[in-house]
């Protein structure tokens, strides 16, 4: 694949055309069993829903706001499927939107009717039958461009050969890893638990095959981590609320490949787990800052983020932590104006991350993040401030995004082309080669130089990475004390 952007999506979902299914699977066979979209109504509204097994599932018919029209501000997910915009499920169209996004290409996960879960269905056959034709929808996509990765999703309810044998025939077709939508005991009763000897077979045959295993989202521990759904909820606040669990998952699946002795018996096997949760680190930034500053090491930590996520609530902890024992570190909010796709506007009232710092009782800095040396000085002096014992400083950073959030966020949708076309002149990278430039500290060859060295080194990183052996299992348990 041809690296032009710099810029990869590892978490994108997708959404498989309408007639997936039912130009897969027999009719004679299956019936109305097949998954497809239904017209049902729904509090005297038309809506179409997917029909799985003959029953109407209750979520929505896709989940893409950000690629709508309006974004996420619509204030709803697609009522009808004619709502979906193409680049959503035509892999043709899509390659079109991940270059107007700039990205080079997407790991690419289940979106409706397969979400996080698995199908639940009733029978071993019926669900086969649905996750091989889901399996090669998606293996065509990556016939249409390598930008794309399909991993594969197996079928829960079938002996463990057939499992097996499925993850083996998918590999062949393109899929380069295997999603486990949930944790198989969560799926169905009776199913087996992953550490359960019933696994074994696939754990060996992922390994023999050198394809990574992934658990995604809340790994089906939606109920059992997440917080009692209320009535007084709207879907968006539930939705919310829901996903609060993401954060525990690591902590129940990455313990058990550990301790259930998985990771030992398979050393190679590569595990993608879930992913850190935003603002997450935060509190983890105040730690190392008070470790260093037990040990009177002198050190000062930097600890960046975005703004969305200083609507999180390990945002606040971490800061008010390091404020009330003066800690040596430097908070820095790279603030784009957007989480993802909501305006900051819909994020804070005050769009001044800065003028948050007194109420933790530390210094709040604003800087043009896209000025270098106007961000080396702000940097520079909270690190003295820090190393003088005066604690720390929160700096809101005011930057320019250039690029989409991810792949499966297409910013046309939410952002006018004028806005972007200013985006792009706020280049910190260019701007800081022209102020260069303009004193005759550097010429515009040289400076055409120092880019391509820097092209280089990071692309001898990354191949240098790509050699480097895998960990040993005797490894996995350092540092880790809980």
């Amino acid at each position: 694949m041809e690296i032009k952007f710099g810029l990869f999506s590892c978490d994108s979902h997708a959404q498989l055309d309408r007639d997936a299914w039912t130009k897969r699977l027999s009719k004679q066979t299956w019936g109305d069993r097949i998954p497809q979209i239904v017209e049902v109504n729904e509090n005297g509204q038309t809506v179409d829903r997917w029909m799985v097994n003959g029953k109407v599932r209750s979520e929505w018919v896709c989940n893409c706001p950000a690629a709508m029209e309006g974004g996420v501000e619509r204030g709803y997910y697609p009522r009808r499927w004619e709502e979906v915009p193409k680049i959503v499920y035509d892999p043709a169209e899509r390659l079109k939107a991940l270059d107007d996004d700039r990205v080079d290409g997407e790991v690419l996960y289940p979106n409706g009717p397969v979400a996080n879960f698995a199908f639940l269905q009733a029978d071993a056959a019926f669900e086969l039958a649905c996750v091989q034709a889901y399996n090669d929808a998606l293996a065509e996509w990556r016939e249409v461009s390598d930008r794309y990765v399909p991993v594969a999703i197996i079928p829960y309810m079938s002996e463990i050969d057939v499992i097996v044998a499925e993850v083996e025939r998918c590999v062949k077709r393109g899929h380069r890893g295997v999603v486990m939508l949930a944790e198989p005991a969560f799926t169905k009763k009776g199913l087996k638990r992953m550490n359960d000897p019933f696994w074994e077979p696939l754990w060996a045959s992922c390994q023999e095959l050198g394809v990574p295993m992934h658990w995604h989202g809340s790994s089906g521990l939606v109920q059992q981590l997440s917080l009692p759904k209320w009535d007084g909820f709207s879907r968006k606040e539930f939705h919310t609320v829901s996903t609060s669990r993401l954060c525990a998952t690591p902590a129940q699946l990455i313990p058990n490949l550990i301790f259930s002795g998985i990771l030992d018996r398979y050393p190679r096997l590569k595990i993608a787990p879930v992913s850190q949760v935003v603002a997450s680190w935060i509190p983890k930034a105040a730690g190392i800052a008070y470790a260093a500053k037990m040990k009177g090491e002198g050190s000062v930590t930097l600890c960046t983020f975005g703004d969305g996520a200083t609507s999180q609530g390990e945002f606040h902890e971490g800061v008010s932590f390091a404020a009330v024992h003066r800690l040596p570190v430097v908070f820095v909010c790279e603030n784009n104006s957007y989480a993802i796709s909501v305006p900051i506007r819909l994020q804070m009232a005050n769009p001044d991350v800065a003028d948050r710092a007194a109420g933790y009782g530390l210094l709040g800095v604003t800087v043009d993040g896209t000025d270098v040396p106007a961000a080396y000085k702000a940097c520079r002096e909270a690190v003295a401030r820090a190393r003088r014992g005066e604690g720390p400083t929160l700096i809101d950073a005011k930057i320019w995004r250039i690029n989409s959030h991810t792949s499966e966020d297409n910013q046309l949708k939410y952002r006018t082309r004028e806005e972007l076309d200013e985006a792009a002149r706020h280049d910190p990278i260019t701007r800081f080669g022209a102020w260069l430039i303009e004193r005759g500290w550097i010429t515009q060859e040289g400076a055409a130089e120092v880019q391509a060295a820097c092209d280089a080194e990071a692309s001898e990183a990354a191949d240098w990475a790509e050699q480097q052996p895998d960990p040993l299992p005797e490894d996995a348990l350092k540092h880790v004390f809980a």
